[in-house]
């Protein structure tokens, strides 16, 4: 699907985030910054590693990544599947747009204000080790 391709160009203006379990990579994040605007580009987990903290993991270096860079604004466009999640990592849904793959697919766009004090407490909850440096 072009909207989960992974440009070089992505890695030069972005931070990436990898997962990785026994040296396998099991998911990543890119997350660029704009001033005190961040855009999560992906975030990707194996479908059979799902559901195991590792999304969540992902998501809250994502955010601590931006806090760092002064970010004030998380947003994204992402998969309709994935609302939920991102609910529940307390984003919002802001509008929508439609897919460059066609087909009158339409992704939701979702934000986030960053809270440093709540990122930083939800983050040391999270027991998994996750590179982003």
């Amino acid at each position: 699907m072009p909207d989960m391709i992974v440009h070089p160009e992505y890695l030069l203006t972005g931070r990436g985030i990898v997962a990785e379990d026994s040296g396998t990579v099991v998911g990543y994040a890119i997350v660029k910054v704009d001033g005190k605007r961040a855009f999560l580009r992906d975030l990707f987990v194996e479908p059979n590693r799902q559901r195991r903290g590792i999304g969540k993991a992902l998501f809250l270096k994502a955010l601590c990544y931006a806090l760092r860079m002064g970010v004030e604004l998380l947003t994204l466009s992402g998969d309709p599947n994935a609302v939920a999640f991102y609910e529940r990592m307390g984003m919002r849904k802001v509008g929508e747009e439609l897919s460059r793959v066609g087909g009158g697919r339409v992704l939701p766009i979702m934000a986030l204000d960053l809270d440093p004090v709540a990122i930083q407490s939800a983050e040391t909850s999270v027991d998994i080790s996750i590179a982003d440096e």
